[in-house]
C-alpha cells in the first residue's frame, strides 16, 4: 500500500527532479531497490522526455548504486541508443563507464556510444578517450 502510495506521489515530479532525487540518493547511500522500484514507472513512462543531462545522472546514480536495476538500464540504454550524438564528450563518457563497470552488455547500444563519439571525436579531451 504504501509503494502505491510513493508511485502515485512520484508522478507529480519532472523528470529532471527525478533524477536530481535519484543523485542525492546515491550519493547519501540510500538508493536501494525499493527506492528504485519507486520511481521505475514513472520514469518508464516518461523515458523519451527526460533530458540527456538527466539521462546521465539517472545512469550514473542507478548504475553505480549497489542495486543495480537491469531493466531500468536497459531502457536507458536503449532510449540512449536512438540518438547518442545529443549526449556531450563527458555525458557520453560518463554513460560508457557505467554501463561497462556493470558489466551490462549490449553490443548495439556500445556501437552507438562509439558512433556519437567518432561524429564528435575532436571535441573529446584525452582522458574522456
Amino acid at each position: 500500500f504504501l509503494l502505491q502510495r510513493a508511485e502515485e506521489s512520484v508522478a507529480r515530479f519532472s523528470m529532471l527532479q527525478v533524477a536530481e532525487i535519484l543523485c542525492r540518493a546515491r550519493q547519501a547511500g540510500c538508493l536501494d531497490q525499493y527506492f528504485i522500484a519507486t520511481f521505475a514507472d514513472h520514469a518508464s513512462s516518461n523515458i523519451s522526455l527526460i533530458p540527456p543531462c538527466a539521462m546521465t545522472q539517472m545512469v550514473w546514480a542507478v548504475g553505480t548504486c549497489g542495486s543495480l536495476d537491469e531493466f531500468w538500464m536497459f531502457m536507458m540504454a536503449k532510449e540512449i541508443q536512438k540518438d547518442a550524438t545529443v549526449f556531450s564528450p563527458c555525458q557520453l563518457t560518463l554513460i560508457a563507464k557505467v554501463y561497462s563497470d556493470a558489466a551490462l552488455e549490449d553490443p548495439d547500444f556500445y556501437a552507438s556510444l562509439v558512433e556519437a563519439a567518432r561524429k564528435e571525436f575532436d571535441s573529446f579531451a584525452t582522458p574522456q578517450m
